[in-house]
């Protein structure tokens, strides 16, 4: 798909729905779900050790939680200072440290498919730059991928973000 003369890697990545005005193929990455695989009771993005990882039922006991946390909070108006009419909510959130396994397929229908690999990491990159979800601006939804295995051909390779962007 081309936008301003200049293929939409992003929409032929996700898929669009401009179908009657191009020949589109699927969609070429498919994001499995993410299921919980422990946590870190003392976690920094730079202190990521694979020995310090508690197991899932640890995790819940150290933790006092079952990797799900609500969050009561009252809306402020800037501009009164006074809380909102309507303003208390509850917002529900995983905790700092929970750690996740996934899996990402990249499907490559073409050779030219390729470059796709790259657009694919530099999003997961732009990702651990930014946040998932709302109030990253309060430090919510902050990630790290790490311990990351790319599989081509059927065999296995240990990799990482910087590696791939490099």
């Amino acid at each position: 798909m081309r936008v301003n003369g200049r293929e939409n890697e992003i929409a032929v990545l996700f898929g669009h729905l401009e179908h009657e005005k191009e020949q589109t193929l699927p969609t070429r990455v498919i994001f499995r779900d993410a299921q919980v695989c422990g946590a870190y009771e003392d976690f920094t993005s730079d202190n990521i050790d694979p020995a310090k990882l508690l197991s899932v039922e640890e995790a819940k006991i150290r933790m006092n939680s079952v990797f799900s946390e609500a969050k009561t909070e009252v809306l402020i108006d800037r501009l009164s200072g006074t809380a909102k009419r309507g303003g208390l909510r509850t917002m529900e959130r995983v905790p700092a440290g929970t750690v996740f396994e996934f899996e990402i397929v990249l499907r490559l229908f073409k050779e030219e498919d390729e470059k796709f690999k790259k657009v694919l990491f530099e999003g997961l990159q732009l990702l651990e730059n930014d946040s998932l979800g709302g109030f990253g601006s309060r430090g919510a939804g902050r990630i790290k991928f790490f311990d990351l295995i790319k599989i081509e051909n059927g065999k296995p390779t240990e990799t990482s973000l910087s590696e791939e962007l490099t």
